[in-house]
C-alpha cells in the first residue's frame, strides 16, 4: 500500500516524502482528487502492521503479532488499493 500511493505521487510529479506513515500518504494522495478507497481508519490499522516487521527487541511491538485474522485483513485492503493504483496506470 505505501509503494503504490508512493507511485501516484511520484506519477503526478509530487515530491514523495520519506515516510512510511499509510495515513499521511493517503491524504496525500486523496489532496490530489485520487480516490483511493482506504479510509483513515483502514490506513491506521495498516500503520499498526507495519510496525509489526520491526523485532520485538527494539520495542516497536507492544501487542506482539498481528494475528491470522488482522494479516488477513491488511492483505484485502492491500489487494484493493493495490487494484486501484494498477487501474490508474
Amino acid at each position: 500500500v505505501e509503494k503504490s500511493l508512493k507511485a501516484v505521487l511520484v506519477e503526478r510529479d509530487i515530491d514523495v516524502p520519506r515516510t512510511h506513515n499509510i495515513l499521511d500518504l493517503n491524504n496525500a494522495a486523496v489532496k490530489l482528487g485520487y480516490d483511493t478507497k482506504l479510509s483513515d481508519e483502514d490506513a491506521v490499522f495498516l500503520n499498526s502492521i507495519y510496525r509489526s516487521r520491526y523485532p520485538a527487541g527494539l520495542g516497536l511491538m507492544p501487542s506482539g503479532e498481528p494475528s491470522a485474522a488482522d494479516s488477513e485483513k491488511a492483505l484485502e485492503i492491500a489487494k484493493r488499493v493495490v487494484g486501484l493504483t494498477k487501474k490508474s496506470a
